[in-house]
């Protein structure tokens, strides 16, 4: 019998309240604006994400529809920068457009804002500047960005070019800041799923906002998909009354993907708002192996912060969460790719060393996502399988590896994957070793966005450690590839050594006040580096020794709360994790 992941019961009211309350917040973030651009009576609308804009958790909110005409603000320079003060009148009754780069967002809105502005699109113009052209990024304050009152978001170069070729050509241009009454569509768990592994879809759904003062009934919502060899299909469903101020999710019904390799694209409609900003699109793809969360197609997203690293103890962490179909699957190859090589490349195998975890989410086969008290923490007693690729030095954000998966209870085979069960793949980074503090940059398409599962607050894909949530610029690589799949690029090179087990013991395991590793090395190691942490990537202890061979090695985990975590041993004769139990 089919498991059904549920999704959060509650859901329409709690992302009713949470959006309510966001809305009623002095900041532009989480409003969903509809951008519109008229060009001389051509209208193009501009949603937030992909091709269109990002937003700011500063700057003023939108209580009310406006427009005006956008100008480009010069600064004393004179540059469109908005690095210096910009003439006072010169943007009055403006919409401010400041390009991107060289001083903080914060700072460039507020000179706008100084001059007149009455809303500043800050724009990614430059080729520039990281991303590509549909790359759309949420902006920080800085250190002024909360002296900002006005609107305040971040044009992607798609979006910036359109706008700026109707002012060099002297049209018409009007730019209006729009509240929606649709928002956000959801299509599918994961962007791309394995042939074998389609499952029913019961996500598909789109935002509504009721900013009237009557209840809107006898609404119905239609989902046109289109998809390879002519495929067409529309799924219309009634939905419940929304009452006044509404703010949440309506679902479409259950409907099942045909199992064909190809990109499906989906039209999101309905019977009670008919403009052309009231229409979502989104697409999903059927693979014939692979599991991904990005689009597909890669982009340089500049996807790193490092200062949010060294806060996270240069540990950094990440994962996505996949489903699979009824007949299950055999797990092969981890794909992800590193896009500041320059930056973290050292030639030293043990600093430049990436973990790949899979975890079982639903270990106690009851259908909830395994997080439900500890957080993602419960997930450390639940690795299925394991993965190691060190850098080589030629990665980039335009290339992607391939790593060999291995069970963890039987090394050496792929891993055998439930039917009807959830996974996550995880991506595991120790700077520690590396010692430059700077934080790696893993490949990214731009962003794709999934829907809230039951637990409170887990999202696909799951970014595991809270230090670096909220990339909305792009969405990490992390694909799982299934058996037949065939990897275009070596990993041979790439592979590290396993640590054998008859170099290593873990005593006691469940441990209460001490846990001691004791090693048997062949040879004298220049360095041994070993971390207790849990499945999120927060680390409890972590020990580096130096000329280092056999002997035994003492963790005090008396305060380290009771649960399951990893030890993370890395030598110069090879790596490996094991699960370690505390228990007081």
């Amino acid at each position: 019998m089919k498991k059904q992941f549920t999704i959060q019961k509650g859901l329409l009211l709690v992302l009713s309240l949470l959006l309510a309350s966001v809305q009623s917040n002095a900041q532009t973030a989480n409003l969903n604006l509809v951008i519109r651009v008229t060009i001389d009576g051509e209208v193009t609308n501009f949603f937030q994400g992909t091709c269109g804009y990002e937003t700011a958790n500063w700057g003023g909110t939108v209580a009310a529809e406006f427009c005006g005409n956008p100008a480009w603000g010069y600064d004393i320079t004179p540059d469109s920068l908005g690095c210096d003060s910009i003439p006072a009148g010169q943007l009055t009754g403006k919409i401010a457009m400041i390009r991107r780069g060289a001083c903080e967002f914060g700072l460039k809105a507020l000179n706008a804002e100084k001059a007149g502005a009455i809303a500043v699109m800050i724009a990614n113009s430059d080729a520039a500047t990281a991303g590509d052209d549909c790359n759309a990024i949420p902006m920080g304050a800085g250190a002024v960005g909360s002296q900002v009152t006005i609107p305040a978001i971040f044009l992607s170069r798609f979006a910036a070019n359109i706008i700026d070729a109707g002012i060099q050509a002297g049209k018409n241009v009007e730019v209006c800041f729009l509240l929606p009454n649709v928002g956000t569509p959801y299509v599918a768990r994961a962007y791309a799923t394995p042939v074998t592994q389609v499952i029913e879809n019961d996500v598909m759904s789109m935002v509504f906002y009721n900013r009237g003062t009557t209840v809107i009934d006898d609404l119905v919502v239609k989902a046109d998909v289109t998809g390879p060899n002519g495929y067409t299909n529309t799924i219309e469903t009634a939905a419940p009354p929304l009452d006044p101020g509404f703010n949440g999710l309506v679902f479409f019904d259950t409907w099942l993907p045909p199992s064909v390799p190809g990109k499906y694209d989906v039209v999101m409609s309905n019977n009670k708002f008919t403009e052309s900003r009231d229409t979502l699109r989104r697409s999903f793809e059927i693979t014939d192996f692979t599991f991904a969360v990005d689009n597909l197609t890669l982009i340089n997203a500049g996807l790193w912060n490092n200062g949010s690293f060294v806060a996270g103890n240069f540990l950094y962490q990440t994962g996505a969460l996949y489903f699979t179909g009824s007949n299950g699957g055999v797990a092969t190859y981890s794909t992800f790719g590193i896009s500041n090589i320059d930056s973290i490349y050292t030639g030293d195998p043990e600093a430049d060393l990436i973990q790949v975890l899979v975890y079982d989410a639903d270990s106690d086969e009851n259908g909830v996502i395994n997080f439900q008290s500890g957080g993602f923490n419960d997930l450390a007693a639940d690795l299925v399988g394991t993965g190691s690729y060190i850098l080589q030095g030629n990665e980039s954000f335009d290339k992607v590896v391939h790593v060999q998966l291995e069970d963890f209870f039987d090394p050496g085979q792929p891993v055998t994957l439930k039917p009807d069960h959830a996974y996550y793949i995880s991506l595991l980074y120790d700077g520690i070793n590396n010692g430059s503090g700077r934080c790696p940059g893993f490949n990214a398409s731009s962003a794709e966005r999934y829907l809230v599962y039951d637990g409170g607050g887990l999202t696909t894909p799951l970014q595991m450690d809270a230090l670096y949530s909220g990339w909305g610029g792009g969405t990490l690589v992390n694909r799982m590839e299934l058996e037949g799949f065939d990897p275009t690029i070596s990993v041979k090179e790439a592979k590290p050594q396993s640590l054998d087990a008859s170099k290593f013991s873990i005593t006691p395991n469940p441990g209460n006040e001490y846990v001691y590793l004791n090693l048997d090395l062949e040879n004298v190691n220049r360095k041994v580096n070993v971390t207790i942490l849990s499945a999120s990537g927060q680390v409890f202890r972590t020990k580096l020794l130096n000329d280092f061979q056999s002997g035994q090695i003492r963790f005090d985990v008396s305060d380290v709360p009771s649960g399951y975590y990893l030890m993370w041993i890395r030598t110069n004769e090879g790596n490996t994790i094991q699960k370690v139990a505390i228990c007081h």
